[in-house]
């Protein structure tokens, strides 16, 4: 389900600090993030209602914001527990736009782990979650999500799906990962976020190492 106005070239000539201006990517960029906090409750009034329509059992509502100052397509998702029910993912997130999901259990007694890839032309960007059916307080495992940058098509194959799942499963409740490449050459960033409970808000923004920090 997507929410909220794309973040375009011609968005931005309306704004004086742009008219002039050769728009960049950077500049799509920050403008998205500059415009985040206006359609934030009511992205949380939506995907609070989506749950709500659900019902209970392990679940996880993932919202994604896009300010990577460029289109985003979606490559696949995939599960190891669980799987997107009602709301799957959008096919396409424009710059400025929020994308909601949720993927809920599917068998007894059992969680929800997974992972979404999107990508641009230059690079897939993945971000994973794993929720399990009880509290991390009875079970010793808690809520843990991951983000990856990697070139194109690189979680096509199923051993490498495999490895990041492990990645996921051992990571924290927050993450931050920059590439593809590593320093300057990075371009892109994720920011993944998660909370307590057996149903928790996955929270991710796309973006880039210039502008989210």
């Amino acid at each position: 389900m997507l929410l909220g106005s794309a973040v375009t070239p011609s968005l931005l000539r309306t704004d004086p600090r742009y008219e002039k201006d050769d728009i960049t990517s950077k500049m799509l960029s920050s403008y998205a993030l500059e415009q985040r906090s206006a359609t934030d409750a009511e992205v949380m009034k939506v995907i609070n209602g989506m749950k709500d329509e659900y019902g209970v059992g392990a679940s996880t509502l993932i919202r994604i914001f896009n300010a990577s100052g460029e289109r985003l397509f979606l490559r696949g998702d995939f599960h190891v527990r669980g799987n997107s029910w009602k709301y799957p993912f959008d096919t396409i997130i424009e710059n400025g736009q929020w994308s909601l999901a949720l993927v809920v259990h599917t068998g007894s007694m059992e969680g929800v782990a997974g992972g979404v890839v999107y990508h641009t032309a230059t690079a897939d960007l993945f971000c994973g979650w794993d929720v399990p059916y009880f509290d991390g307080s009875i079970r010793g495992h808690k809520n843990t999500v991951y983000g990856e940058i990697r070139k194109p098509q690189y979680w096509d194959q199923q051993a490498q799906r495999d490895e990041v799942h492990k990645r996921t499963n051992k990571a924290a409740a927050s993450c931050k990962a920059s590439g593809p490449g590593t320093g300057d050459d990075a371009v892109y960033r994720v920011a993944v976020l998660t909370a307590a409970g057996t149903s928790p808000i996955t929270d991710i923004t796309i973006g880039r190492t210039d502008t989210l920090k």
